[in-house]
């Protein structure tokens, strides 16, 4: 991560059905967009879950990509949850199909959806001599969004988007879902502000949708009793990712197999109660370190005051603030739940790596949301204690690292310092920098997420340090198409002299994410010290925030981060070059091995 830093008459629209949607404008097709990603579906053995596959596909499409001032003018999220309510009171495949065109057409009167492909022109009366292309441009802001911009060209002759020039015609997005195909312009001609292919009556059917839907929610809550509203948080995230999502190639899943799949998962559910369960579930195939465990953003945390680690396939207890709790405990039970199967359950579902999987399903199993004390069984060699602890609001210091031993800059032995790289520190002091630059050596604690720690790497050198690419997808194409283009960006350091000339370790392990491994990325890549402990959580490229209908919240990430080098850091990480792994005898002895490891380093001169 860079430096911190939304009825036709039955007749009528049988006669659209079948045949094709009367346009208004008369060029041929031109490029299609990633015609060949999608093949017809497979029947999932259940007719409603089907239509419910093609309606997200198809709402994924116009919601990001098609360009009507109608799109941009339609609660996108709320017509996910009204769109789900409509599909379900349709009973066969023509029901279907009106229904779709009753939801769609309004919304973007130049689609085609129908039984039949469309032939391969678009008929206009005429073109304005004012008119003008548009398209969607969907762009990373960094500041946590994906924004969806309508951009429009100086003429109609054509339109540039990332740099690549279209005409009108081009870019058409077809696909054939079941029996259903559809076709859907993503450049339309706008003329005195507004897009061209509505009409009279399309938009009177557009208003007659946004008043249904307003009938609907003020009828029905947005909440996860709602089964629609259930069923919408799947369609929305589906789709999000489906378009934006940056590793698909590095994580090998099958995301179209997902829709289906989690879409039964809810539609079973016979109340709100699992819906964070199936969304944690299904998030967990992309492997994404950054998506957290997804929450009722009303609800508060609470956290037993120990912290555990998962060594030696049991969950050892490495920090407590119990008094009767130490550090080797292996914790057994929490209240009447096996700790150890509650937390491998937790590794299921979660997202990331497999070293960031245990790292932050060890965090997890000591969270609550409804809880205020509980019972801990602990074994503490051989002998099994029982204790009452509280579980406490969450503090800052608690989302910090439990391996630093100290908060500050301290000797450890002479001439050799330990810096906590989670802590601030006043890198403009002379004072303080005059420590650093007399160490004989310096072992840097990053085990956890750094606070502006960029200056200090730019004393470890005397030239310019590039961090690792970050890549934007230039989204011209849907379905997280190969052919998107990817934009690098990322940040230089300058040299600050007088540089530090004593030994430089490093201890890091997978609670090193996202900044934390921007900042390891370097060290690696300009061999600027020894790298002790385990691989960083391979989790980097900024995150965008997520908020669905009901209150789930969540973070991914959103730029493709690569090496230096170019090869691969998604789900890998910053190894080190000495591996040194915390053990169940060195904790309950107070000892930490990659610390000892780190110090044995400096003294040797290795």
């Amino acid at each position: 991560m860079p430096i911190k830093s939304s009825n036709l008459v039955k007749i009528v629209l049988a006669l659209v059905i079948i045949g094709t949607t009367s346009l208004i404008l008369t060029q041929r097709y031109g490029k299609e967009a990633n015609t060949s990603s999608i093949k017809e579906e497979p029947n999932h053995g259940d007719e409603l879950n089907d239509r419910l596959e093609v309606f997200a596909r198809t709402y994924g499409y116009i919601r990001y990509f098609h360009p009507s001032d109608e799109s941009a003018d339609i609660d996108w999220d709320q017509f996910a949850i009204y769109g789900v309510h409509k599909i379900k009171q349709t009973k066969n495949n023509e029901e279907f199909l009106i229904a779709l065109n009753e939801l769609f057409l309004p919304i973007a009167p130049t689609i085609h959806i129908s039984s039949q492909p469309r032939n391969d022109e678009i008929l206009i009366e005429e073109i304005p001599s004012n008119a003008v292309l548009t398209m969607i441009k969907n762009y990373f802001n960094k500041q946590k969004k994906y924004i969806r911009d309508r951009i429009y060209s100086p003429n109609s002759d054509s339109i540039t988007l990332f740099e690549h020039t279209f005409q009108y015609g081009d870019n058409i997005i077809k696909r054939q879902l079941g029996n259903v195909h559809i076709s859907i312009p993503t450049i339309l001609y706008a003329s005195l502000g507004r897009t061209l292919g509505s009409s009279v009556e399309s938009e009177k059917k557009f208003i007659d949708l946004k008043n249904d839907m307003d009938k609907y929610f003020s009828a029905n809550l947005i909440d996860y009793d709602n089964p629609d509203v259930r069923l919408a948080n799947v369609i929305i995230s589906w789709n999000t990712f489906q378009h934006f999502y940056p590793y698909f190639d590095e994580v090998g899943i099958d995301w179209n197999g997902q829709l289906p799949l989690f879409l039964k998962e809810m539609n079973r559910l016979k109340d709100g109660e699992r819906t964070y369960e199936v969304m944690r579930k299904m998030l967990a195939g992309l492997e994404d370190g950054h998506i957290g465990y997804l929450n009722d953003t009303k609800k508060a945390m609470l956290k037993l005051p120990i912290s555990i680690k998962y060594i030696e396939d049991k969950l050892v207890v490495i920090g407590s603030d119990i008094e009767d709790i130490l550090p080797g405990d292996i914790l057994i039970k929490i209240g009447n739940d096996d700790a150890l199967i509650q937390f491998q359950k937790l590794v299921d579902q979660t997202s990331g790596s497999r070293q960031s999987k245990e790292v932050r399903a060890a965090w997890f199993s000591v969270i609550t949301y409804d809880k205020f004390e509980t019972e801990l069984t602990l074994n503490r060699k051989g002998k099994i204690i029982k204790i009452g602890v509280p579980y406490n609001p969450i503090s800052e210091n608690d989302y910090k690292s439990f391996h630093q031993l100290f908060e500050d800059l301290v000797e450890l032995e002479p001439g050799i310092l330990y810096l906590n790289s989670i802590q601030p520190f006043p890198w403009e002091d002379e004072s303080f920098m005059n420590k650093l630059l007399n160490a004989k050596g310096i072992i840097v604690e990053m085990r956890g997420y750094p606070t502006n720690f960029h200056p200090f790497l730019q004393r470890l050198t005397e030239r310019k340090l590039q961090s690792a690419g970050f890549n934007e997808i230039q989204m011209l194409s849907p379905d997280h198409a190969a052919s998107n283009p990817l934009k690098n960006w990322g940040w230089t350091l300058e040299p600050i002299k007088p540089s530090i000339k004593g030994k430089v370790v490093f201890v890091t392990d997978a609670n090193a994410i996202s900044y934390a491994e921007t900042i390891m990325g370097i060290v690696e890549h300009y061999k600027l010290g020894e790298i002790v402990g385990e691989s960083t959580a391979g989790t980097n490229g900024n995150v965008v925030e997520m908020i669905l209908p009901g209150g789930i919240g969540f973070y991914w990430t959103g730029l493709k981060t690569i090496k230096h080098d170019g090869s691969q850091h998604h789900n890998i990480g910053i190894q080190p070059t000495v591996p040194i792994k915390r053990t169940i005898k060195g904790v309950s002895e107070g000892r930490d091995e990659q610390l000892e490891a780190a110090i044995k380093i400096i003294k040797n001169g290795q």
